[in-house]
């Protein structure tokens, strides 16, 4: 998947944000999305203070309010539903203002009251390998992370949202496995 970056986005997503949201953000605590994808020539070892990492590996994190993560997050999404239908490069960032106002952003209310969780979702392939010994580790090959960090309502919301866009999952898992 080709992507173009730009780095307004957030501040363009931040100001575009309802009154209602930013009011409920302004109550919670920072939450967090990331997405990692190692590639097949990924490869990472530690032992004690000493690590090694080499391959290629990408990572995605979406951090701030609830708000703010949510409605970046189906920025994401959208765009690559845009990509899956034209096949041409995509602005994944280019903020899509006029679409926030229709995206359901709010958490319940109860939220505050809730401990945090954390959903972690991991695809490996057939390459995949970890090992453990004592105070070092070794991990190569490819694998597909998502986790999601908030209280319960923010995680089901990115959950269904990651969940409801396969063509983004279909092709980042694809490219990972395949070592594109």
């Amino acid at each position: 998947m080709d992507l173009i970056f730009n780095p307004t986005t957030a501040a363009k997503i931040r100001k575009s944000l309802p009154l209602s949201v930013l009011i409920q953000d302004f109550f919670t605590r920072t939450t967090e999305i990331r997405i990692e994808i190692q590639m097949p020539n990924y490869e990472y070892s530690s032992f004690l203070v000493f690590s090694d990492e080499s391959g290629s590996k990408f990572s995605l994190a979406i951090k701030g309010k609830p708000g703010f993560c949510l409605a970046s997050l189906h920025n994401l999404v959208t765009s690559a539903k845009e990509y899956s239908r034209t096949g041409t490069h995509v602005d994944i960032f280019r903020a899509r203002v006029n679409e926030v106002s229709e995206w359901q952003l709010k958490t319940p209310l109860s939220d505050r009251l809730k401990p945090y969780e954390e959903l972690k979702i991991n695809l490996t392939g057939a390459d995949y390998e970890k090992t453990s010994y004592g105070v070092g580790k070794h991990e190569s090959g490819s694998k597909f992370s998502v986790k999601i960090k908030g209280a319960p309502g923010f995680t089901q919301l990115a959950a269904a949202q990651i969940q409801g866009s396969a063509p983004l999952l279909k092709n980042m898992l694809s490219n990972a496995l395949s070592g594109n």
